[in-house]
C-alpha cells in the first residue's frame, strides 16, 4: 500500500526569498523548499498566497525601479506548475466565520486567518513560514 505524503502549506515570505541568493534569508527559505520537497511532504500554497507572492515581488522590483511584468507573469505560473493549489470554496468562508466567533482576530490577521480556513478546507494541517522581522528563525507549525 502506498504511503501518502504529508500536505505541507509554505507561507508568501519563504516563496518570496527562495530564489533571491543576495537575500539574507535566502539560504533559510532555500534550503526549507528544498528540504520539505525532497522530504516526503506534499508541498502547497493558497491562492491567497500566490496574490501576497505577485504583491511583495512587484513592490520590491519598483523600489528596485526594475518592474517586469512579464517576469510577475513567468513566477506566476511557475507557482501554479510547481506547486499543489489550495482552492478557496463557500466551505472556506464558513471556516473563517467560525474561527472568527472562536477566537479574537482583526486587521491583517483576518488574512492569515483565511489561510489557515483554506488549509483546513484541504486537509491541510501543517504549514511553514518564517517570521524573519520577528524571530529570525524558521517555524514549523501544526494545526488542526
Amino acid at each position: 500500500m502506498m504511503m501518502m505524503a504529508d500536505k505541507l502549506l509554505v507561507d508568501t515570505n519563504v516563496l518570496v526569498y527562495a530564489p533571491l541568493e543576495d537575500s539574507p534569508f535566502f539560504h533559510q527559505s532555500h534550503s526549507a523548499i528544498a528540504y520539505y520537497s525532497t522530504g516526503g511532504f506534499e508541498i502547497w500554497i493558497a491562492r491567497q498566497i500566490i496574490r501576497e507572492y505577485l504583491v511583495t515581488k512587484s513592490r520590491l522590483m519598483i523600489e528596485a525601479n526594475k518592474y517586469d511584468n512579464e517576469q510577475l507573469l513567468i513566477e506566476l505560473t511557475y507557482l501554479v506548475d510547481n506547486y499543489q493549489v489550495a482552492d478557496e470554496t463557500d466551505q472556506t468562508t464558513f471556516i473563517l466565520s467560525e474561527l472568527l466567533s472562536k477566537y479574537k482576530i482583526a486587521g491583517k490577521q483576518i488574512h492569515d486567518a483565511n489561510i489557515v480556513a483554506t488549509c483546513l478546507q484541504n486537509n491541510i494541517f501543517k504549514t511553514f513560514f518564517v517570521a524573519f522581522e520577528k524571530l529570525h528563525y524558521p517555524i514549523f507549525f501544526l494545526f488542526g
